[in-house]
C-alpha cells in the first residue's frame, strides 16, 4: 500500500513540467536543509545528543550528500542552460519563427531552468557555510534574483 502511494505521488510530481519539478526540488531542499540546521542548533543550545530521529536524519544527509556530490554538476548545467536560454531569446527576432507561439512562450525557458539550478545550489552553499542561515535563504536568493533581474531589465 506504501508502495502505491509513493508511486502516485511520483508520478504526479513528474506529470509537472520542468519548472514546477525545479521549484518542488527547491521548495524540498529547502526544508531538508532548514530541519537539519534547526536540528543541530537546537542540540548544541541544549547539549542534547542523545536525541536521534534516524530514519530523518539518513534521509535528509542522503539528500545532502547528493546535492554534495553533483554540486558542480549543478553550476555547470545551471550556467550553460542559462547561456542557452539567452541565446534561445534570439529566436523571437527571427521572422519566421516568432510567429509561433510555442517559440515566444519557451525559447528563453533555460533562463527560468537556469535561474532555479542556481537558485538550489545557492541554498546548498548557504547551507554548508553558515548553517542556521539557511533559513533566510529564500531572502537571500530573492535578493541574487532581484539584482540579476534590475541588471537584465525585466
Amino acid at each position: 500500500m506504501v508502495n502505491n502511494i509513493q508511486e502516485k505521488m511520483i508520478e504526479q510530481v513528474f506529470k509537472k513540467n520542468i519548472f514546477i519539478l525545479l521549484q518542488i526540488i527547491w521548495i524540498i531542499e529547502f526544508y531538508i536543509l532548514g530541519f537539519l540546521a534547526i536540528d543541530s542548533a537546537i542540540k548544541k543550545i541544549f547539549d542534547i545528543e542523545n536525541m536521534r530521529y534516524e530514519i530523518i536524519e539518513n534521509i535528509c544527509y542522503s539528500v545532502v550528500d547528493k546535492i554534495n556530490q553533483y554540486e558542480e554538476y549543478i553550476v555547470y548545467l545551471a550556467v550553460v542552460i542559462l547561456i542557452v536560454g539567452l541565446m534561445g531569446i534570439f529566436f523571437n527576432f527571427i521572422p519566421i519563427l516568432s510567429d509561433h507561439r510555442v517559440i515566444i512562450m519557451y525559447c528563453d525557458a533555460g533562463i527560468s531552468i537556469g535561474v532555479w539550478l542556481l537558485r538550489i545550489y545557492i541554498t546548498y552553499k548557504i547551507y554548508s557555510i553558515w548553517k542556521l542561515l539557511v533559513l533566510l535563504a529564500p531572502l537571500i536568493v530573492y535578493g541574487i534574483t532581484y539584482i540579476i533581474k534590475e541588471k537584465r531589465g525585466d
